[in-house]
């Protein structure tokens, strides 16, 4: 289904040492893409300089990525963990250069900094570098931490959204979603999707409650926090209790619950709480959805946006697939949803198996040497990369009918 979409231009920014965090930023944005592309009228477009930048002569690196790049990008993504970066002439680094020119010029910028403990002995000169900037940093804004790639992408996804909302308007007027006995508006499914886990599950709970609310009080044994008969402070710690506190501040921000009454105890399910609610994912299979939109996602990219001339043909080598992992996924749809279900995984399964392995024929071949391109078969590349769309496509309006308008 084609539709019309206004593209942000997401620029992903790091030095050399946190390549985990931007394929987890990556990851999440395809996932975004999948679920609210459509809803919104927007795409939001990553850009890395490995991908998206060419050669070019006659000024320094940096400001040549910065012309080709950082002028063009709508939104920073900067991510930091032991390094810096090398010094560019005129800034600290390049991704401090690509921070200051989005500061300049008032776009924003989502700055993360890792906490997690490296392994090896790390550049003490660098350390220094980033611990300078670390304290600049928090001077001039809201920063983040994290302690591990799958804290950060918790964390990304859920701020990206509320980043982009506030940020950068839905194009579209919002069209309704059926969801059980109410209409889901798209802007509380955009709402949803920066939800946490746990916040989810308070949520849940309260929209279940009779009276649609939240017990928030300190007792004299500490925090409790009740909702529908169920008690959310697991244990008396400091930290769970810092934990939930969190939650509620979260799904207060989201404007998914209120307090009428500041000094009060009791928290209530807004109407876009109500609604929001209806969605969350409580059955089993959900987070095999959630994998299956970020495949068919992952496909329309590599389908969409690498260039299919043999002159460009190097950046096949990219391409990354999981043809043997992603078939347990397949195999798994296809049992839970039907035989159409599972005629259809399997013919993805074939297509992206194709791709992958066109794909490692030219990974395959050492840089130095080159690729032989006269023996790529171009016309089979694209023809199976359309398909494996095409069948994914089929496949995620099969296992989620309420997907069909959004995939």
């Amino acid at each position: 289904m084609t539709f019309v979409a206004k593209v942000l231009k997401v620029m992903i920014g790091s030095p050399g040492d946190v390549h985990g965090a931007r394929q987890a930023a990556l990851g999440v944005i395809h996932e975004w893409n999948a679920i609210h592309s459509q809803v919104r009228g927007q795409i939001l477009l990553p850009l890395v300089w490995e991908l998206n930048s060419a050669p070019a002569m006659g000024a320094r690196a940096q400001e040549i990525i910065n012309r080709q790049l950082t002028k063009d990008s709508d939104l920073l993504v900067a991510t930091f963990w032991t390094r810096l970066g090398t010094p560019t002439g005129v800034a600290a680094s390049g991704t401090v250069e690509e921070i200051e020119e989005h500061l300049r010029t008032g776009r924003p910028v989502m700055l993360y900094f890792s906490s997690e403990v490296p392994d090896s002995i790390v550049d003490e000169t660098q350390t220094a570098a980033l611990r300078h900037f670390k304290s600049w940093a928090r001077t001039h804004g809201l920063v983040e931490e994290y302690e591990s790639i799958a804290a950060f992408r918790e964390k990304f996804a859920r701020q990206l959204a509320i980043t982009v909302n506030k940020k950068f308007p839905s194009v579209n007027a919002s069209p309704t979603i059926e969801s059980g006995s109410r209409r889901l508006s798209g802007d509380a499914r955009e709402l949803l999707a920066g939800v946490s886990d746990d916040a989810r599950k308070l949520l849940a709970a309260a929209a279940k409650d009779p009276q649609g609310a939240i017990l928030m009080a300190e007792t004299n044994v500490g925090l409790v926090i009740d909702a529908n008969r169920q008690t959310f402070v697991e244990d008396r710690s400091p930290s769970s209790e810092a934990k939930w506190r969190r939650v509620v501040r979260e799904l207060v921000g989201a404007g998914l619950i209120e307090q009428p009454d500041p000094k009060g105890a009791i928290l209530d399910v807004t109407d876009e709480g109500y609604r929001a609610a209806d969605l969350i994912a409580t059955g089993p299979d959900d987070a095999k959805k959630l994998r299956l939109l970020s495949l068919l996602h992952q496909t329309r990219l590599i389908t969409h946006e690498l260039p299919r001339e043999r002159q460009k043909g190097e950046q096949i080598r990219k391409v990354t697939l999981w043809p043997d992992g992603d078939a347990a996924l397949l195999r798994e749809l296809g049992t839970t949803f039907g035989r159409e279900a599972a005629n259809l995984a399997a013919e993805a399964h074939r297509h992206l198996t194709v791709v992958a392995d066109m794909a490692g024929a030219v990974q395959r071949t050492p840089v130095n040497r080159g690729f032989d391109w006269n023996h790529f078969d171009w016309e089979r590349w694209v023809k199976e990369l359309e398909a494996t769309e095409r069948t994914l496509v089929s496949l995620a309006s099969k296992v989620d009918p309420n997907w069909a308008a959004l995939v």
